[in-house]
């Protein structure tokens, strides 16, 4: 299932059943980068933050810290005193931040930087304080962001589900022994239940002739 669940406090209310969750990932600590101000890796400002406060790290964290690479980018390359200096250097700013590039210059959309979104699922922490961890498991629109982890996707629309109280416990008792979906490596290899580029008349032909010649082999 999927959600906007950005913040672990909304997987956490969810208690056991947030396990699985999916959601878009802006930044996470996995993300490969450092701040152009500092040199703290995402890692490394993910950590701080939670040493400081005490509390989980939460996505807005690295944008809010991106924030202030972008300003001061902006100031170093214009007159801080001339307000189209800085619209210009604003309109043709470059850099590499904690989230990633920022790419002003020659964007498709005008005064919009886009910026690097893959896909993560809440799972369960194995280590630390936190119960649950974000982990990143689609990175298509962006290889450069390491996978931790592979994706499957169920279906709960059949008769034997409809019993179920919750999806959580309709995969675990109701005999959900197929996935939708199924994401490896960034790449989907089940769609719609099947196993992609799979000849599967071919490899029941191929069974059936491997069986006939067995059981002749035997006569």
């Amino acid at each position: 299932m999927a959600a906007a669940f950005l913040f672990p406090s909304a997987v956490n209310a969810l208690g056991d059943r947030g396990d699985g969750m999916s959601t878009e990932v802006w930044w996470t600590p996995a993300y490969p980068f450092k701040s152009s101000l500092t040199g703290q890796t995402a890692a490394e400002l993910a950590a701080e933050w939670e040493n400081t406060t005490g509390k989980q790290w939460t996505q807005p964290i690295g944008y809010a810290h991106a924030l202030w690479e972008v300003g001061f980018a902006a100031l170093r390359n214009s007159d801080p005193k001339d307000k189209n200096s800085l619209r210009d250097a604003i309109a043709g700013l470059d850099i590499q931040t904690i989230v990633g590039p920022v790419k002003f210059k020659g964007s498709p959309i005008k005064n919009v930087a886009v910026t690097s979104l893959s896909g993560g699922q809440w799972r369960k922490a194995k280590s630390g304080k936190s119960k649950y961890e974000l982990l990143i498991v689609h990175n298509g629109t962006a290889p450069f962001i390491p996978k931790q982890a592979d994706l499957a996707l169920y279906t709960l629309d059949e008769l034997r589900f409809s019993g179920s109280h919750d999806p959580l416990s309709a995969l675990l008792l109701c005999g959900a022994d197929r996935a939708d979906r199924v994401m490896v490596a960034g790449r989907w290899r089940v769609v719609d239940g099947g196993i992609v580029d799979l000849d599967l008349p071919g490899l029941i032909a191929a069974h059936r002739a491997a069986a006939s010649r067995l059981i002749n082999a035997g006569r």
